[in-house]
């Protein structure tokens, strides 16, 4: 059968890739078989090389030899990932999208007399009335005994309504001014007022306040129940008014306490609102002082009739149980009549003398404060520079509790923790027995106080938000690591230990930062915190891929405030549109960053739970399909275990190939790893044919880089791909028919199925010439003529020509190439060299060239003068002087062991009788790839054998280069006859 050119129907010549007649590519080319190189060669001198080692080196330096031999046995690395073109190039543009603003004007409004309400542009979502209503006497009389623990009293209070829902907040802050001269007040309690927001959930939240020159003023961004309060009747605050304020466990921690209050001057003037209270149990208690101005207010309260011991409420409603009686509580009720009867304490001028006492800071310091309290005001003052004046986050809308604990109900490892993120008021506590530690007080203060900034920019109910509120407080965290270890010096920046472990890779496994697609996931509310830990190098990826300047995080949670709505899925659209504002780009982005951190990826895999099964390929089952459930964002490490040993237990050469089928728009890439290097990938519907290759694992690294699952699609099914195992085909059965003058080949088995598109019967001729006969994927046994086989250059006609034949399976792309698996195993109609045959003598001859030992040269030169050397400095050089030359001796193969066909290699130099083994090989068709045995000075290499007219011959030639030595070497041997 003559192959013809399907351009200009010219013969095809077998062994060329082009049409001699038109010049047309042959649909299948030429396959050139790999040229085989010997690697790291033995020379006949290398006993005498150890020897002068030993005998030089171990004298002085025992052990150095092991050590030496360990240097030389260096192993190159892997080729590194290879990027996908479309994922290389410059770097992006930095296209970030306008955050959107209402566009409201600066206004001012005056809703009732004493209060006028203000705010800049763009503050309002939309135009908005606002209306102020005062409560009666008795109103803030009931308030006041509903919601206070009887140490709070009420001056005044007003109903204030923006038309919000409760749980609503505005775009920017409203600034709300108090007059309050028109309320009676006494300009001397100005500076002790506090504005507390009443929510409907009862909630109680402290607002900064700050004096003006007609009352005080504050600011919010919700409607409101405010009032005006005086704080502190007892000196201290209850642990009722922390319960009121969602400080939850209090009660069962400290069941009757008190708190004090830390007054800090640094926090007095900070950018932000603090509340550092601790309670009474920690402070330092046996202070004289403390004992003479607690016994001034029992005094004071006594003056007034009322009881000491109990609550001031309590002892204020018994003391007025006799109001009708008494003129001056006529004509109002008994909680009105209280609330008078506590008002007059506290404008008493020996109540504002020990209040101003108690909140002088010298004085606390000197008679209250631990160690512990200064250290969270000191650091609490720094991260408040940093957060607000460095870097110019929003700062919160509320008065921000700090409390020091010493009953830890958090973890004892744990030192610090933000509280109450989904609310309007979050607040922090710190672990009392941890706080010593200034540098990791620092580091988790910064981290925890800008979880409260983050609530100051959005309000919401769900805890969806967590991973991506975690990651963007880690990141603030490594960049406030790096400015606290800088110019400050407030921490030493090798402290690495301080920064949040963001090592659980495996968790990109579920989708990233939207809790919403996860499925089955016990323990949701931890493994969210841990995934958004780890989802912050894809957000610093971000930053350090586009943003030009240090102000990512700022204006992240600028547009995070302006963009979030109810889909946790919102996070994907605000890094985009912080970024290229490109969804595509975005996307790219992102298996981007999955290529460069694969090793991460793989190495945290053994942690997946529940663990992928890890399927096996092999000859008994050469496929299997893989189906991928649909997950934005996420990432897998899938392995698939080869079995690729043949009927003698020797490893195969294999190649994988690959299909892929995408439904819908869904396009995630699967990229293919043996041995950590990568070999290739497959994306939407496409092929792949991974490298030659032995390894015993093959490693898939699936990237599910798109926003959302395609619509019209089923739920749990997504994109699926199926590999193939193409190991070498088995030996063929061969056979010449004379008659027809034609070679029959029948195949024994194939990889494929029904992916193949045929095979090649590859026939190699005595002159070594190799023809390739193109085959249909369902041909039982292809005819070869023998005509076809004929070499242009050889004069000698055979009479018994001897072939060598195997078959190659391959594959057509849907571009039309083809592509081809492993070369099967050989057929020869000759008789084979078989192992047995290569046992016995040899006759052998070496040359060596370039023998260089710059290394032992250097040693022997430190020895030169040493008393005593002198007879092993003349060993040194008549052994090592002139290696170079040829060498003659004999050598032995002989078997290693029964079973196997795995032989050893002993040199026997002339003129003696007995000889060392240094080499150890296994039998392949022809070559013992040798490998070194003990302390020989030298690598792999490959001795081939060849057999003509029962003559068998053999011949290595490599090269050496070493620490110790280099050199280059041929060898060649006859076995001896009988």
């Amino acid at each position: 059968m003559v192959n013809i050119c399907k351009r200009c129907g010219a013969p095809l010549n077998h062994g060329f890739a082009f049409c001699n007649n038109c010049g047309a590519p042959i649909e299948h080319p030429v396959r050139y078989e790999r040229a085989r190189s010997a690697r790291n060669p033995l020379i006949l001198s290398a006993t005498a090389l150890v020897l002068a080692i030993v005998l030089l080196l171990g004298l002085w330096k025992p052990g150095f030899l092991w050590d030496l031999k360990g240097s030389l046995m260096s192993h190159s690395g892997n080729t590194g990932d290879v990027e996908p073109a479309a994922l290389q190039g410059e770097k992006p543009v930095y296209n970030p999208s306008e955050i959107p603003v209402s566009g409201t004007p600066a206004f001012s409004v005056t809703p009732m007399p004493g209060i006028t309400v203000s705010a800049e542009q763009n503050a309002l979502d939309r135009e908005r009335t606002f209306t102020a209503e005062p409560l009666t006497e008795s109103e803030m009389g009931t308030l006041f005994l509903d919601r206070s623990s009887g140490d709070w009293v009420p001056v005044y209070a007003f109903a204030f309504d923006a038309g919000l829902e409760d749980t609503e907040r505005l775009p920017g802050e409203l600034n709300i001014e108090l007059d309050m001269k028109k309320f009676d007040v006494e300009k001397d309690l100005w500076p002790y007022l506090k504005v507390i927001r009443l929510g409907d959930d009862g909630t109680v939240m402290e607002l900064p306040t700050a004096v003006t020159d007609k009352g005080i003023s504050f600011t919010t961004r919700q409607n409101s129940v405010l009032m005006a309060i005086l704080t502190g009747f007892a000196i201290g605050i209850p642990v009722m008014a922390y319960i009121e304020r969602g400080q939850d466990g209090l009660r069962e921690l400290y069941p009757n306490e008190i708190f004090y209050e830390a007054i800090y001057p640094e926090l007095q003037n900070a950018n932000a609102r603090y509340r550092v209270t601790y309670p009474k149990s920690m402070a330092r208690t046996d202070s004289p002082e403390l004992k003479a101005l607690n016994d001034r207010m029992r005094a004071l309260i006594e003056r007034y009739g009322l009881d000491p011991d109990i609550p001031l409420i309590d002892a204020a409603m018994e003391a007025c149980t006799t109001y009708a009686t008494n003129p001056e509580f006529e004509g109002v009720d008994i909680e009105a009549a209280a609330f008078r009867l506590m008002k007059k304490i506290y404008n008493d001028k020996e109540y504002l003398s020990i209040k101003a006492t108690f909140n002088d800071p010298q004085w606390q310091m000197k008679n209250l404060w631990t160690e512990s309290v200064w250290n969270v005001c000191n650091r609490l003052a720094r991260a408040d520079d940093y957060l607000f004046d460095e870097r110019e986050f929003r700062v919160p809308t509320h008065v921000i509790d700090v409390l020091v604990l010493d009953r830890w109900p958090h973890g004892a490892e744990t030192l610090g923790v933000a509280k109450n993120l989904y609310t309007a008021s979050p607040f922090i506590h710190i672990n009392a027995k941890k706080a010593l530690d200034m540098q990791n007080l620092l580091v988790t203060v910064t981290h925890e106080l800008f979880h409260v900034v983050q609530s100051g920019y959005v309000y919401y109910e769900s805890n969806n938000y967590t991973p991506f509120i975690e990651a963007t407080a880690v990141l603030l965290e490594k960049e406030a690591f790096s400015y606290y270890s800088g110019a400050e010096q407030l921490l030493d920046g090798g402290r690495t230990d301080l920064l949040t472990d963001r090592n659980k890779w495996e968790l990109f496994s579920l989708p990233l930062m939207t809790p919403s697609q996860w499925v089955n996931v016990s323990d949701s509310k931890k493994v969210m915190q841990e995934q958004g830990y780890v989802s912050s190098h894809w957000i610093e990826f971000l930053r350090d891929r586009y943003y030009p300047g240090d102000d990512f995080l700022k204006n992240l949670m600028e547009r995070y405030a302006a963009t979030i709505g109810t889909l946790d899925t919102d996070v994907h659209k605000i890094l985009r549109d912080q970024t290229s504002s490109d969804s595509d780009v975005y996307c790219i982005d992102f298996r981007l960053f999955c290529i460069r951190n694969y090793e991460k990826f793989n190495g945290r895999s053994q942690y997946i739970l529940p663990k992928p099964d890890v399927v096996t390929l092999s000859a008994e089952t050469p496929h299997v399909r893989i189906d991928m459930p649909y997950q934005a964002f996420s990432v897998h490490i899938r392995d698939f275990k080869i079995e690729n040993l043949n009927d003698k237990g020797e490893a195969q050469k294999y190649k994988i190939l690959i299909t892929g089928e995408a439904p819908g728009l869904i396009m995630p890439s699967v990229r293919f790893y043996q041995n950590d290097d990568y070999q290739g990938n497959i994306t939407d519907d496409g092929m792949t044919l991974l490298p030659e290759s032995t390894a015993k694992l093959v490693t898939a690294h699936e990237i599910e880089d798109y926003f959302m699952t395609t619509p019209g699609t089923t739920a749990g099914t997504g994109y699926e791909y199926e590999l193939f195992l193409l190991l070498p085909p088995a030996a063929p059965l061969v056979e010449i028919d004379e008659e027809e003058d034609l070679m029959r080949v029948t195949p024994q088995g194939f990889s494929l199925g029904t992916r193949s598109s045929g095979y090649d019967v590859v026939v190699i001729t005595p002159e070594g010439d190799k023809f390739f006969f193109p085959q249909r994927s369902y041909t039982t046994e292809a005819e070869i003529p023998l005509d076809e086989l004929e070499s242009g250059e050889s004069d000698t006609v055979e009479e018994d020509p001897k072939y060598k034949v195997y078959l190659v399976e391959k594959v057509e792309f849907p571009d039309g190439s083809l592509q081809y698996g492993p070369d099967g195993e050989e057929t020869e109609l000759d008789d084979d060299l078989r192992f047995e045959d290569i046992l016995g003598t040899y006759d052998m001859t070496q040359t060596v060239s370039g023998f260089d030992t710059d290394y032992l040269d250097d040693i022997v030169g430190q020895m030169e003068g040493v008393p005593g050397m002198e007879d092993y400095l003349e060993q040194y050089d008549e052994i090592m002087g002139n290696v170079d030359g040829t060498y003659s001796g004999t050598m032995v193969i002989s078997a290693y062991q029964t079973g196997g066909e795995i032989a050893e290699v002993t040199f026997v130099p002339s003129e003696t009788e007995y000889g060392t083994t240094y080499y150890r090989g296994v039998w392949d068709k022809g070559v013992l790839h040798l490998e070194p045995v003990g302390e020989i000075l030298g690598g792999s290499w490959d001795l081939t054998f060849k057999k003509s007219d029962g003559k068998i011959t053999c011949e290595g030639t490599s090269s050496y280069d070493g620490d110790m030595a280099s050199y280059s070497y041929t060898l060649t041997a006859v076995k001896q006859t009988g």
